[in-house]
């Protein structure tokens, strides 16, 4: 029996869950033992109370005792899950070993734990209750719990004004109804003066009518190096846009401050579908080509400048490291990352857990296994999620967005005073 199937039998109190093979986890043991402590960190990380943690900590500092891991092959694989931050590991050797388990302890062939370990009488060489002061060397939470985040990830993208966001989800995660609630945020608001909007749209989905508006969404179709000419050319407009604001802010001097921008809004739906078109492109030939490397400066500039003069910019793409070609310029972008149920591989969680496992762009090891262990959980209760990468990374419920499907965008839009 498993460490993992140990651990979660002894908090549902039952047997009644089917154990995967030791050999299904990984050939080599030792990586074997490195996964299934992983799992244990991440259910010590769910646990809701110290006692919860101290308990985990009895059970599995009896099943390595019984299963026959030496202390030594446990060090070696705490340190190669915190190859970095070596006090975390100290704290779980250190809980371990106020439950018996220790240089000192002896191991046994036994590879069979009984399904209630209270149940069995105490003998010399068994552990005893831990000590009340385990329950204070544990990995680092939150007070001891985890729990998702509660403020709004959505409103506070766009409490500053103009923003700069991107949406990154699997096929039919809903990053497009996302696009669409941060495209009614602006139509809904009480503005005085009507905001531009472009929308390229290279997924063919549906905009609430705004698609009947003339100059508003433009559907292109990523099949040829002329859709993305065509791309190209509206992100160079949008480049121009920005440009003469900024001449326009330096004219003004001091008094620029103060200068009230016309929103502006340019939209990408299917971002990543450009970037799969030209997955095949090393970065030499797209320095090299006289279309692409314009467009993807121009889009730099647009992420990182254009809130500065109003021009928000709002792009979906498939993964967090497949929005540009090097992920530059990316610093002061919201990044998003949605997860959900869906019908494709991994449910619609894989970019989400992609993300969280990519050290360069968690580096904190306390990071991506508080956000795994949400992320765990949140597949276990098929609760829609997103994550912010940006600043702090933090995990909160994905809202009920339905009811933008029923809002008429091009009747909000056009209720609107020309500039």
């Amino acid at each position: 029996m498993s460490i993992l199937h140990t651990v979660r039998s002894r908090l549902t109190g039952g047997d009644s869950m089917q154990a995967a093979p030791l050999n299904e986890l990984a050939a080599d043991p030792s990586v074997r033992l490195q996964v299934e402590l992983r799992e244990v960190i991440a259910a010590l990380l769910q646990a809701q109370t110290p006692e919860a943690q101290a308990e985990i900590y009895q059970t599995v500092a009896q099943e390595l005792r019984e299963s026959g891991v030496t202390y030594g092959q446990l060090q070696t694989a705490l340190c190669a899950i915190y190859p970095d931050n070596r006090a975390d590991a100290q704290l779980i050797t250190d809980s371990l070993a106020a439950c018996g388990y220790g240089r000192w302890s002896t191991t046994t062939a036994t590879t069979v734990i009984q399904a209630d370990i209270e149940k069995q009488p105490s003998s010399p060489g068994s552990f005893q209750t831990a000590p009340a002061s385990i329950a204070t060397a544990l990995p680092p939470t939150y007070s001891g719990q985890i729990d998702y985040y509660e403020g709004s990830l959505l409103a506070e993208t766009i409490a500053g004004g103009a923003f700069s966001a991107a949406i990154v989800g699997a096929p039919k995660a809903g990053a497009s109804t996302l696009m669409r609630a941060f495209i009614w945020s602006m139509i809904y608001e009480p503005l005085t003066i009507k905001p531009g909007i472009c929308i390229l749209d290279c997924r063919c989905g549906y905009w609430q009518g705004l698609d009947t508006l003339p100059g508003v969404v433009t559907p292109i179709a990523v099949s040829d190096m002329e859709a993305v000419s065509a791309i190209a050319t509206k992100i160079e407009a949008i480049y121009n846009e920005i440009e003469e604001r900024q001449r326009l802010l330096r004219s003004k001097g001091r008094f620029g401050a103060n200068h009230q921008w016309k929103p502006y809004l340019l939209g990408i739906d299917g971002w990543g579908e450009v970037m799969a078109y030209l997955a095949n492109r090393t970065p030499k030939q797209i320095e090299d080509d006289e279309v692409l490397k314009p467009m993807f400066t121009r889009l730099r500039y647009i992420l990182a400048q254009g809130p500065d003069v109003g021009v928000s910019c709002l792009i979906t793409a498939r993964a967090h490291d497949r929005i540009l070609p090097d992920n530059r310029s990316l610093e002061e972008t919201q990044v998003l990352l949605l997860g959900r149920f869906t019908e494709s591989y991994m449910g619609g969680y894989g970019p989400l857990d992609r993300a969280i496992n990519d050290k360069a762009q968690l580096p904190g090891h306390s990071d991506r296994a508080r956000l795994m262990a949400l992320l765990n959980q949140s597949k276990q209760l098929g609760q829609p999620v997103i994550v912010s990468l940006s600043g702090r990374p933090r995990m909160t419920r994905l809202p009920d967005l339905s009811e933008h499907n029923h809002h008429d965008f091009a009747r909000a839009y056009s209720r609107f005073k020309p500039y």
